[in-house]
C-alpha cells in the first residue's frame, strides 16, 4: 500500500464523517451518531454494496489492516483521553 493511497482512504473519512456530523448537528444529532453513520455508509454494507469498483478504489483489501491498526491506536488514543 502506497502512501499516497492511505491518505486518500483517510481524507476520504474524515471527510465524510466531518459532513455528516455538519449535516446531523442541524436535526440535533450528536457528532458521534453521524460519524457511525458515515461508517456505515463508507463500509462493505453500503459503498461496498451499491458501489463496489468504488469502495475498492477507496479502500484497497492492502489498506484494510493499516486502517484497522490505526484505528485501534484512535480507539485508544479516544480512551486515554476519556479517562483523564
Amino acid at each position: 500500500m502506497s502512501a499516497g493511497q492511505l491518505i486518500i482512504s483517510i481524507s476520504t473519512i474524515l471527510l465524510v464523517a466531518r459532513q455528516a456530523g455538519f449535516l446531523l448537528q442541524r436535526f440535533g444529532q450528536p457528532k458521534v451518531v453521524a460519524e457511525m453513520i458515515a461508517g456505515i455508509v463508507l463500509g462493505p454494507s453500503v459503498l461496498g454494496m451499491f458501489f463496489p469498483s468504488v469502495f475498492e478504489h477507496l479502500f484497497p483489501s492492502s489498506s484494510l489492516t493499516t486502517l484497522a491498526a490505526l484505528s485501534q491506536l484512535g480507539l485508544l488514543l479516544f480512551m486515554f483521553t476519556v479517562g483523564l
